[in-house]
């Protein structure tokens, strides 16, 4: 029963492969390596995982939907990909979630309306194409980077 999974910073290239088989993971960490491809959608057979780090990459395709079920997620770090996709949709339902680093990458969309029940306290979204503007909850978080999204698009801060 593997429940850690870390081969960091081991110039890994190739894709990752199924991780359905991986029940009981529970940390999920390939940062800084050559990776390509999609993270793979048996990432949400994991249901007791809590950290997936899979930053500094060359990631590209969307986050598979599967992730946004996973109720014990609180570290999301998929920074410095080429990763698409709407924000809301990935981290709407991720009421745990305490850091969410999705920094340059290609997402789009606007930020959630999350409320106060949240978890979250960390929020990198930098360098990315997101719009709209940017809901009150911005202003309770420790950690926030909205930096560079659609030529300063992100307005209001207030909501």
């Amino acid at each position: 029963m593997v429940e850690l999974f870390d081969l960091s910073i081991n110039k890994l290239s190739g894709t990752i492969p199924s991780l359905s088989a991986l029940t009981q993971l529970q940390n999920f960490n390939l940062f800084q390596n050559e990776l390509i491809g999609e993270l793979p959608s048996g990432i949400g057979c994991a249901l007791s995982l809590s950290f997936v780090d899979v930053s500094y990459n060359s990631l590209s395709g969307t986050v598979p939907s599967q992730l946004s079920s996973l109720s014990n997620l609180q570290r999301l770090w998929v920074n410095d990909n080429r990763l698409v996709g709407t924000v809301s949709d990935l981290l709407s339902r991720l009421t745990q979630l305490i850091s969410a680093q999705l920094q340059n990458n290609f997402f789009v969309g606007t930020l959630p309306a999350w409320n106060s029940s949240y978890a979250l306290t960390s929020l990198s979204v930098a360098n990315n194409s997101l719009t709209g503007t940017l809901p009150p909850y911005i202003c309770r978080l420790q950690d926030v980077d909205v930096r560079n999204n659609v030529r300063e698009r992100l307005n209001n801060l207030f909501g």
